[in-house]
C-alpha cells in the first residue's frame, strides 16, 4: 500500500510538473518566442535530473537498507534445539532465512523450513508456551485471520551478504512433533539437536552465536516456568 501511495504521488508529481511545464510554455511562446526553446530544455533537464535523483535513492534503498528474515528455534521432545550448518556465516545456527520481498513473516516461515529441511507444517506446531492463541481464529473475526507473534525479534548488524547493512530476525519457538522426523539438507549438513552444554561449548568455540544461546535460554527459563 506504501509503494501504491508513493507511485501515486509520483505519477501526481509528473503530471503536474507536464502542465505547469506546458503552460508556461505556451505563455513564453506567445510573448518571448526566442526564450521558449531554452527554458522547455531547462525544465527538461531538471526533470530527468529528479528522475534519476529518485531512482537512484531507490536502487541505493534496495541494495543497502534492512532485511528481515525468519528463524525457528525447534524443539525436540527433550527440549533440545535443532541447529544446521550456515554456509553464509560458517557456523551452526537454527534454520531460517530471508523474508522475501513478495512474503509475509508466516509464510516465509513454512517456505524456509520447507526449502532448507524438507519439513512441512504437519510436522511441527508452533510451541503454546509462547505463541498463544494461534489457533483461535474463531468468533467474531470477520475477514481477520490471526497468526503468530514472534517470540523474539531482533536487529543483526554482523556480516550480510552483498551490501545489505543489517536485517530484522523474527523468531519463532516450533515444536517437532515427531523425533524420528526425517531432515533432507545437503546445502545445510550437518543437521542436529543440541543440548545447553553442547551449545554453550560451540560458542565458546565460535561455531556458534552468542545470540543463539541467549534465546535458547530464554526458552529453557520459559519452559521451567510453564511446568507445574
Amino acid at each position: 500500500m506504501d509503494r501504491f501511495r508513493s507511485f501515486v504521488r509520483f505519477a501526481f508529481g509528473v503530471a503536474l510538473v507536464g502542465v505547469l511545464i506546458n503552460l508556461a510554455s505556451s505563455y513564453i511562446d506567445d510573448r518571448y518566442p526566442a526564450a521558449r526553446e531554452l527554458l522547455l530544455g531547462v525544465a527538461l533537464g531538471a526533470l530527468v535530473l529528479w528522475l534519476l535523483v529518485l531512482l537512484t535513492q531507490y536502487v541505493f534503498s534496495y541494495l543497502v537498507g534492512g532485511r528481515y528474515a525468519v528463524e525457528a528455534l525447534i524443539l525436540n521432545s527433550r527440549n533440545e534445539l535443532l541447529v544446521y550448518r550456515h554456509p553464509h556465516h560458517k557456523v551452526m545456527l537454527p534454520p531460517g532465512g530471508r523474508v522475501k520481498r513478495s512474503e509475509f513473516p508466516n509464510f516465509a516461515l513454512q517456505l524456509r523450513l520447507e526449502e532448507r529441511l524438507g519439513l512441512n507444517p504437519r510436522d511441527y506446531r508452533f510451541d503454546e508456551s509462547f505463541h498463544h492463541g494461534i489457533d483461535g481464529n474463531t468468533g467474531h473475526l470477520g475477514e481477520i485471520q490471526r497468526f503468530a507473534a514472534p517470540f523474539l525479534v531482533q536487529r543483526e548488524i554482523h556480516r550480510q551478504r552483498g551490501f545489505v547493512q543489517f536485517h530484522y530476525d523474527l523468531i519463532y519457538v516450533l515444536r517437532l512433533l515427531d523425533d524420528q522426523t526425517a531432515l533432507d539438507s545437503p546445502k545445510y549438513n550437518p543437521v542436529h539437536f543440541v543440548d545447553l552444554a553442547a551449545l554453550q561449548e560451540m560458542v565458546a568455540q565460535q561455531r556458534s552465536f552468542p545470540d543463539v544461546l541467549d534465546a535458547y535460554r530464554r526458552v529453557l527459563a520459559t519452559l521451567d516456568g510453564a511446568q507445574p
